[in-house]
Formats: structure tokens, C-alpha cells, sequence
């Protein structure tokens, strides 16, 4: 995901679903916290696919505080920052 994010990388769509997959657990989680608490200032993505597949990701992950009742407050404040 760091190299999705960071050099605006399109990735493959059963990598997209690995990543996905790993958001069910809680300690990928933290990982994808501090990879977007990297995120200090504005970057420009020119692939508008990378966008929409990050967004896809993040979208997956609110989802999923939802069904879970239960919410990673960390990473949902990291979510919002680097929004």
C-alpha cells in the first residue's frame, strides 16, 4: 500500500483484494495507520485509478467499523488528516 500511496503506483486488482483481506485484521490495521500518518502534506496522484482504488480501500475499512460495532479511532483521525 506504501507504494500505492507514495508513488502513485496502480496495482493489480487481486493485490487490491489482498489488501482488503488483510484489513480484517487488527494489527494490519496499525500498519495502514502509520502508513497514512506519513502523509504529511498535500500529493499529487495523476492516476485517477490509483484514487479510486485507494479510496476503495479506505471505503472497505469504514465499512468494517461499522459491522464490527467497533471503530480504530487512531486510524479513523489518520483517515480524516491525510483526507
Amino acid at each position: 500500500m506504501r507504494q500505492l500511496i507514495h508513488e502513485s503506483r496502480l496495482i493489480q486488482l487481486n493485490e487490491k483484494a489482498k489488501i482488503i483481506q488483510m484489513m480484517h485484521d487488527t494489527k494490519m490495521r496499525g500498519i495502514m495507520t502509520e502508513i497514512l500518518s506519513e502523509i504529511t502534506s498535500p500529493k499529487r496522484i495523476d492516476n485517477i485509478e490509483c484514487l479510486r482504488l485507494i479510496a476503495d480501500i479506505i471505503r472497505f475499512v469504514l465499512t468494517l467499523f461499522v459491522h464490527e460495532e467497533d471503530a480504530d479511532y487512531r486510524l479513523l483521525a489518520v483517515i480524516l488528516d491525510c483526507s
